[in-house]
């Protein structure tokens, strides 16, 4: 049988790309780790590693051992965060990609307050576009993903977060700032510079509806793609134009006193943020565990007063 343990110092050599670097990632000598994998090989009949002086380099066999490996201590760390849940206690890791408005103005104090009931599960957020969210969950590069809209794909387990609104964010001198609300048809005008975040989605509802409003090309590809929200609230606060944005990024930035938020005539336009993971990958407690908190009134109730 297998020795995990000796798993681990092969894909630890495997990354370091030498025996005496993972020697000092693991805390062991030189030396023991040498013999370890020579153990390992003899286990298997077959090489893993040619040594080319301090170097290592994979052979075939070693290669095709690197994701077997790793499936293996995937499913050793699930099997021990599987048994902690079971006694009432989450660990782990869990590893999320998510999109610039929940990464930045949603999910920090969701994990916060999540992490004050599980202070053992670590989690590393990092945020993505949705393409690159979507293709890092089916390379099962991180856990889960959070985006604006409904990933397909056969492998994915998908439910839906919460439902925010796109709106208006202008600047507190601007002529719109005292306005009720301002049709699409009105951001027409090319004399006003019009922003937006980045990377909305071609089923967007709001901008299908602008495009037929506007009925100019030309003015469409005029709108400044200016590639994160913060970016965009500055401009906004600049002077520098108006933007399309996420209600409650918009809220957020209405609240220093510099810009204002206005509906719009025709909406109101919503989307629903989505959790999703790849049902290939073992399941990680963590991630079930935090999906399960976010739906809880304490979580949701903590939500609505931050967007309200």
């Amino acid at each position: 049988m297998l020795d995990i343990h000796r798993i681990a110092i092969f894909l630890s050599a495997v990354e370091e790309r030498s025996f005496s670097a993972a020697a000092k990632r693991l805390k062991m000598s030189q030396p023991a780790v040498s013999l370890q994998i020579q153990a390992l090989e003899q286990q298997l009949g077959v090489e893993l590693f040619r040594r080319t002086g301090r170097a290592v380099v994979l052979t075939e066999a070693g290669r095709a051992l690197v994701p077997l490996a790793r499936q293996m201590m995937g499913l050793s760390k699930h099997i021990e965060e599987t048994m902690c849940a079971l006694r009432g206690k989450l660990v782990g890791q869990l590893l999320i990609g998510c999109a610039a408005t929940p990464g930045q103005y949603i999910l920090p104090r969701l994990i916060l307050l999540f992490k004050q009931q599980h202070p053992e599960v670590i989690i590393q957020m990092k945020t993505m576009d949705a393409e690159t969210a979507i293709q890092r969950v089916l390379n099962q590069e991180i856990h889960m993903g959070v985006v604006a809209y409904e990933p397909h794909h056969r492998n994915f387990y998908v439910r839906e977060f919460m439902e925010d609104e796109t709106v208006l964010l202008v600047p507190s001198g601007h002529p719109w700032a005292d306005c009720p609300q301002v049709s699409l048809a009105e951001l027409a005008d090319p004399s006003i510079p019009l922003l937006r975040e980045h990377n909305h989605p071609p089923t967007d509802p709001l901008w299908r509806a602008l495009e037929r409003a506007v009925k100019s090309p030309e003015r469409m590809q005029s709108i400044v793609d200016i590639g994160c929200t913060e970016s965009a609230i500055s401009a906004v606060e600049a002077g520098l134009g108006v933007a399309i944005l996420s209600k409650v990024a918009a809220q957020q930035a209405a609240r220093r006193g510099h810009s204002r938020v206005i509906p719009f005539a025709e909406g109101p336009f919503k989307r629903t943020l989505y959790f999703f993971s790849n049902t290939e990958n073992p399941e990680v407690c963590a991630r079930v565990g935090f999906c399960d908190f976010v739906h809880t009134a304490e979580a949701m109730a903590l939500v609505e007063e931050w967007i309200a």
